[in-house]
């Protein structure tokens, strides 16, 4: 499991001469002349010639922080939406067409609406759960996962819309204090950390309804018309897709539950950087990952850590 693997690659870096300080957080960089010089944390300052800064998507302060130092940033377009649940027996028949076989693993699917702005599936985990993943307090977000053996006989995957730049608060970091309008406005419909829900159909024919069996979401969730959530710009497109959808997977609506919100599947702005990946105005600064603006999840920040990698062992080779 990837516990396990994360360990592994750990203490065999510790084995390598690899220092590692977990539960210390960054709050300041020193810069001088441009140039990136030391990482302070609440326990120390460590000095590097090649700092890489790797924060996830929700790392708000440290983006702040880097802006305030003169890092040049902008914002980016991103997405939001929400989870919706499956039985993993739908998803499975339909992807496999009937077809059963104990060798077949729950099957997942990528889906795509083309419009004006895109809808699509995002992350989608078999034989999983919908999880909590706020990192602050009085915000709702959600998020999924899907067990090693993925036997929990639930499918989620989130389902999301594109959201422009220009929709945001009119400067660089606009985009964070959109996000937070979303989770906190989530917060205090449920008045907790529960989550939104409500089913498929209920969505799509504006009505609320007791849902049509317990959402995996261990923390609970508020039935509630998620109409009245997104906007209506938001609604028209969401609509559009889920029924797309449905012809795609049929039962898709029908057998479906939606989970809300879903906002954190890619960070709002870009720390700028050249080809290198060294960023443009500040030398041996190397932002990288989803938290810089080059990923979207586990793999395309999992590639981006190796380009960024490869590159200051190139400029160490001259």
């Amino acid at each position: 499991e990837v516990r396990k693997v994360i360990t592994n690659i750990t203490d065999d870096l510790i084995q390598k001469g690899a220092e590692f300080h977990f539960e210390e957080e960054v709050t300041d960089f020193i810069i001088e002349d441009n140039i990136c010089k030391a990482v302070i944390t609440r326990k120390d300052t460590y000095y590097s010639d090649a700092i890489i800064v790797g924060a996830g998507h929700s790392a708000y302060n440290t983006v702040k922080k880097l802006y305030e130092k003169g890092v040049a940033m902008e914002a980016k377009d991103m997405a939001i939406g929400f989870r919706v649940e499956h039985p993993q027996s739908l998803i499975d028949n339909n992807q496999y067409h009937g077809v059963k076989h104990e060798k077949l693993e729950p099957s997942e699917y990528f889906l795509r609406y083309k419009d004006t702005k895109g809808v699509y599936s995002f992350c989608m985990c078999p034989g999983g759960e919908v999880v909590p993943a706020t990192s602050d307090k009085n915000r709702v977000v959600t998020n999924g996962m899907s067990y090693a053996d993925r036997g929990s006989g639930i499918a989620n995957s989130a389902i999301l819309v594109q959201v422009n730049k220009e929709e945001y608060p009119d400067y660089v970091l606009g985009g964070f204090d959109y996000l937070k309008d979303i989770e906190e406005s989530a917060y205090s419909i449920s008045h907790s950390y529960k989550a939104l829900s409500q089913n498929i159909k209920d969505y799509l024919n504006n009505e609320v309804n007791d849902l049509i069996r317990t959402p995996s979401y261990s923390l609970g969730t508020v039935n509630t018309n998620l109409n009245d959530f997104f906007t209506a710009e938001q609604n028209s497109y969401f609509h559009k897709a889920l029924k797309f959808f449905d012809d795609k997977i049929p039962g898709f609506i029908e057998n479906g539950i939606m989970i809300a919100p879903e906002t954190r599947s890619s960070c709002p702005i870009r720390i700028n950087r050249k080809n290198d990946t060294e960023s443009i105005n500040i030398k041996n600064l190397y932002p990288m990952g989803e938290g810089a603006g080059f990923g979207g999840g586990i793999m395309s920040c999992a590639l981006d850590g190796i380009r960024v990698a490869n590159s200051i062992i190139d400029k160490e080779n001259g």
